[in-house]
């Protein structure tokens, strides 16, 4: 199968982690779709993080934690009295909650969690400098996919 898109996705790469090349040419020499030839190589290298939808909430903290490029200076001191709260969410909703919270917090000190959007039952997570997310967002607009910025709200209609 023929990807007329593995240039627009090289180019998302290297906005991504413009310090790992190997991504970008992961993507224009891979054989499979250049999204998934992305994800597979930001999970190679620990920037990114899969959230099953029904993560337990400390299996979120610390997969996002395991993320290089996840904001080093993230508090969580917040995050056990915020799971607290949760105790009587249904399953799932949980997962949602405690994502939009660590997203918002994330905008705080200028990173965007994002959600690349794909085809499960979870999450594909990674974070970016919130400098240069216009960027990144228009380019995901011209490969044809688009990335969710996780807040307060972002999975309403």
């Amino acid at each position: 199968m023929e990807f007329d898109n593995r240039e627009a996705w090289a180019k998302v790469a290297q906005c991504l982690v413009p310090g790992y090349p190997q991504v970008a040419r992961a993507v224009r020499s891979g054989t499979e779709d250049p999204f998934d030839e992305m994800r597979s190589a930001l999970d190679n290298l620990g920037q990114s993080a899969y959230i099953d939808w029904k993560s337990d909430p400390d299996d979120i903290r610390r997969d996002l934690k395991a993320i290089q490029k996840f904001p080093h200076k993230f508090r969580w001191s917040w995050y056990p009295a915020f799971i607290a709260t949760l105790q009587n969410c249904d399953s799932g909703e949980d997962t949602v909650a405690a994502l939009e919270e660590i997203g918002e917090r994330c905008l705080e000190i200028k990173h965007a969690l994002l959600s690349l959007e794909i085809d499960a039952d979870g999450y594909a997570l990674t974070a970016i400098h919130i400098d240069r997310l216009p960027f990144l967002l228009d380019l995901t607009a011209e490969a044809g996919r688009r990335f969710r910025v996780i807040r307060r709200g972002c999975w309403e209609s």
